[in-house]
Formats: C-alpha cells, structure tokens, sequence
C-alpha cells in the first residue's frame, strides 16, 4: 500500500509504465461524470463514482489477485482499511475470477484518504474501500471518488 497525495505521484510513476498511465488518467478524468473510462482496454480503466460511505460493520473487506487500485479523492473524504496479513482474515466470499475480487473479514488499519489523496492497493492486499470518517454514522459530505484498475 502507498498512502500519499496526488501532487507527489511523480514518486511512484517509476514504479511501472502503466502505474504511471495511470496517474496521468486521474488528471484527465477529475472533472468527467461517473462512469467506467477506458484507458487502455482491460489493461487500464477507471470507475469514477459518487459513493456511500458506510461504518465499519456495513463494509466488507476486499482483495483483487489481477488489478492494482489507484482510489484517488476527488472531493469529500474516505477512510480506507488495510490489512497486509491476509492470512488471519476469513474468506466470506470466494475469489471471483470475472470480477477479481475476494471477500474477507476480519481486522486492520484505517488511513484518512482527503480530496487531493491516495491510496495504491497492490494484489492480495486486502482493503476496505468507502468506509464513513465520522464514528456515529455516514458522513453528510459527499465523496467522489476514481478508482484506476491497472492490470499486472
């Protein structure tokens, strides 16, 4: 996981060439309207979306085998799980092929993800996307949000 702002994705674009696609598509797409924008094909897209933040017990874990995750803030603000020992959570869902998705429970840690932020989930790192920062129920500030799926 890397947990840093938009304004130093410079850092992380020598990671991979399509990494840094990906980073460069988040500038193009912060204005576009919620929807699946391809970048390139299935290799690269992203999903721009309003979310519902929901509180921990409404949220599940998640880990993709496939796709890396880029989920950058647009406006609002969202608290993310991470849990890097996906060995001590228990599978609630089966791994999904179609859908690159693994559904767990268990425990982890929680980042504050501000509009301008965000967060790189590589495979098998199990997160918990869309979680409220408010303890007492969903925030009333609304969160939009794009997800880059870089496929390895």
């Amino acid at each position: 996981m890397i947990f840093d702002m938009y304004e130093n994705a410079e850092r992380y674009k020598n990671i991979s060439a399509n990494i840094a696609k990906g980073f460069d598509a988040i500038a193009s797409l912060v204005n576009n309207e919620p929807g699946r924008y391809e970048i390139d094909g299935d290799n690269i897209y992203a999903n721009i979306m309003d979310a519902q933040k929901k509180n921990v017990p409404d949220s599940v874990w998640e880990v993709h085998n496939k796709y890396i995750d880029i989920h950058y803030v647009v406006s609002g603000e969202e608290r993310l799980g991470y849990a890097p020992d996906n060995d001590t959570m228990k599978v609630v869902t089966p791994y999904d092929a179609k859908g690159d998705a693994e559904i767990l429970s268990g425990d982890g840690s929680f980042v504050v993800n501000p509009a301008g932020g965000f967060v790189l989930f590589f495979p098998y790192e199990a997160h918990m996307p869309g979680v409220t920062v408010a303890e007492k129920g969903p925030d009333q500030i609304g969160l939009r949000k794009i997800v880059v799926k870089i496929k390895i």
